[in-house]
């Protein structure tokens, strides 16, 4: 996984990442953002990953990405 800081002030950070990984012989990433908060003593006291998982793992997988994919073209329909 490669990451990169986005923000730090106080006891909050948030990080841009992309993981990286293998899916049916394919190569595939996720990009996403950590949100973590530190306590007083700096250790890490929540941390909480936003990402898209609809268009960048769903859609994707074997069987049941067609039916993620026509959920989604419905969708931008109406």
């Amino acid at each position: 996984t490669d990451y990169s800081w986005g923000v730090r002030q106080q006891n909050m950070a948030y990080i841009r990442w992309v993981m990286t990984f293998e899916m049916a012989g394919k190569a595939q990433s996720i990009e996403g953002m950590s949100e973590i908060m530190f306590g007083e003593n700096g250790q890490i006291m929540s941390h909480i990953d936003h990402w898209d998982s609809n268009s960048q793992l769903f859609t994707k997988l074997p069987y049941v990405g067609g039916f993620f994919r026509w959920i989604r073209k419905k969708a931008a329909a109406h």
